[in-house]
């Protein structure tokens, strides 16, 4: 394998309270064979020192942080790219959670498709949904609040956005500072990104060759005898859905993520918790409050949730 694809790359992992996945995915990267890539990042939040000492243990060369604040979702990604911008010669970061998965061949593709143009932000995936039984997320073209799936018969060279999880990241941007909004803290951050990307003139490139088998949570329902999927999250993820959402629409003026799309959205999680989701009172009230709270500005860790 040439040096310019997984050698000019950085494979950056997410941490926090999930030592056990995060050493399985180090387990991959460091597995013999291949070239390795040009640096491998861990960014932890409040860690308790065992991942540091598994990771010294097995000699690995991973430069690993842990902040002592939580750093959230959007936090944690900032983090790991500024990180990243700054390992010599790297033209690239791999962004993972900690439960994403590597897989050599397809980061190696990513990394040749984005070599196939200029001023390049982010490639990203062909999506395998797992949990919602292994169909394809259609690549996002625009901003819409359904997310759509089977594919695409015919795939776009450039889309708006997409999850950071399984994410090639351009390391050009980053160095010219331009990162996620570490604010959100929590959800949504990828949509916000990509508008920055797109804002400043860096393309979002999809590679439909590259299958990124992806472990976001759903749970199967029924709804007037169809089989429905609804995205499985624990009750306080409820107000990051809303106040978030509005934030990035007041940020970007409406033009990118339009009010249209949080209506539908906000529409959707109200009927699904009604319906399907557990704690429905406490969601609810936290629904009520993210939608206050971003319509007041406010940011960062939401508080008693």
């Amino acid at each position: 394998m040439e040096a310019g694809a997984l050698g000019s790359t950085v494979v950056a992992v997410s941490a926090f309270r999930s030592d056990a996945a995060v050493l399985a995915l180090l387990e991959r990267i460091f597995a013999e064979g291949g070239v390795q890539p040009a640096a491998v990042v861990v960014v932890d939040s409040l860690g308790n020192g065992e991942l540091a000492r598994a990771i010294a243990d097995r000699g690995w060369p991973v430069r690993y942080e842990n902040a002592a604040v939580n750093l959230g979702s959007a936090g944690n990604l900032a983090r790991r790219l500024q990180l990243a911008s700054e390992v010599p010669k790297a033209r690239w970061c791999f962004a993972l959670n900690h439960d994403g998965t590597f897989d050599r061949a397809m980061v190696e593709t990513l990394v040749r498709r984005g070599e196939q143009a200029e001023q390049v932000g982010a490639v990203f995936p062909r999506r395998i949904m797992v949990d919602r039984g292994n169909c394809v997320l259609r690549p996002h073209r625009h901003v819409f609040a359904t997310p759509r799936f089977d594919g695409s018969d015919r795939p776009p060279q450039e889309v708006a956005w997409d999850s950071s999880n399984g994410a090639l990241y351009g390391l050009w941007p980053i160095r010219q500072g331009l990162l996620p909004w570490t604010d959100l803290w929590m959800g949504w951050e990828d949509l916000a990104f990509g508008w920055l990307l797109q804002r400043h003139g860096w393309k979002q490139l999809y590679s439909p060759d590259a299958d990124y088998h992806d472990n976001y949570e759903y749970a199967r329902v029924r709804l007037l005898g169809r089989q429905l999927f609804i995205t499985r999250k624990p009750a306080w993820y409820a107000y990051y859905v809303t106040r978030n959402l509005l934030l990035i629409i007041r940020r970007t003026g409406g033009g990118f993520a339009p009010w249209r799309f949080f209506a539908t959205r906000l529409a959707r999680e109200l009927l699904f918790t009604l319906l399907f989701r557990s704690e429905k009172r406490r969601r609810l009230r936290l629904l009520w409050r993210g939608l206050a709270d971003g319509l007041r500005g406010v940011t960062g860790q939401g508080r008693r949730l």
